[in-house]
């Protein structure tokens, strides 16, 4: 419509040069009707062609989402009681049509996963063997949850509460020489020691054990455990507590805190009893844990 109108607008404004004034209006009249024509003849087009590919485009999406539903239904059926065309297929020629087999838990089971749950299957059987019931503390009440576990006594008005945690724990321990069977895995937590009397702040004592190899010519240590650092708190710590690291405490004050567990029944003793715990807390639940993944793996 903007080029009719230009046109027209330039015609009427040199009528004198090109026509006379009735011819010239002639012009125009003949000019605007043709052009009106040409733009009507072009929209019917355009708008029959944008129908038709609004047509195309339905038909297509149809064929797409037709063509899609057929693959779902053949891959769908490929087992000996399959129906539809796979279901000819397979029982004509032998030929199984379709993705990978489905169970009827409806999980795809690769060749990885079936060596997995063999190796899995095997490993359970030969740790339940080799596991040993949970060694308990005299003296201590246990409580477990999860990898985390929780031994309480009462102790001349005092609670003590020594708490451990068996992830990233484990180490390999080797047989003695000589002898027949071959090392064991080992657990060897750091634990936290809390002794708390009524009314008073409580004090935390955290400690890890001595497991590395003494060097020939060093002497044993004769504790299991060293006391890595000592904080007292209200209750509970948190980050803006103060810390007193072993490595800047006074030797005498090392050795009276060493004593004050010691005397309530935090000994090299209790330290080897408490490896034994955990090494059977831990290796409870890595069979939990295998059971698990087969269990994944499997279904």
């Amino acid at each position: 419509m903007r080029v009719l109108g230009k046109i027209t607008l330039y015609l009427k404004c040199n009528r004198n040069t090109f026509f006379g004034d009735n011819m010239a209006f002639s012009v125009v009249k003949s000019v605007s009707g043709m052009a009106s024509r040409l733009f009507s003849q072009t929209r019917q087009q355009y708008v029959a062609s944008a129908g038709f590919r609004s047509l195309l485009s339905f038909q297509s999406g149809q064929t797409t989402r037709a063509f899609a539903r057929s693959m779902w239904y053949m891959s769908g059926s490929n087992s000996d009681k399959c129906s539809g065309p796979a279901g000819e297929v397979h029982h004509k020629f032998g030929v199984s049509v379709g993705w990978p087999h489905r169970c009827g838990c409806c999980g795809l089971h690769t060749e990885g996963d079936k060596e997995l749950s063999k190796y899995l299957k095997e490993e359970i059987k030969s740790e339940k063997e080799l596991h040993e019931p949970v060694h308990k503390i005299e003296g201590f009440e246990l409580t477990l949850d999860g990898t985390d576990g929780k031994l309480t006594k009462s102790f001349s008005g005092e609670k003590v509460t020594v708490l451990f945690n068996v992830n990233h724990s484990v180490e390999f321990e080797p047989s003695p020489e000589g002898a027949e069977e071959g090392g064991k895995m080992k657990s060897y937590p750091n634990f936290e020691v809390q002794i708390a009397k009524s009314g008073k702040p409580t004090l935390t004592i955290q400690c890890r054990f001595v497991n590395d190899e003494i060097e020939e010519g060093q002497e044993e240590e004769e504790d299991l455990f060293l006391i890595d650092e000592v904080l007292v708190h209200d209750g509970e710590s948190h980050d803006k507590t103060y810390i007193m690291g072993s490595e800047v405490m006074a030797g005498e004050l090392y050795e009276m805190l060493m004593n004050m567990l010691d005397e309530r029944g935090i000994t090299s003793e209790f330290a080897e009893n408490l490896s034994d715990l955990a090494s059977s807390v831990e290796h409870i639940l890595y069979i939990n844990f295998l059971e698990q993944l087969n269990h994944i793996t499997s279904s």
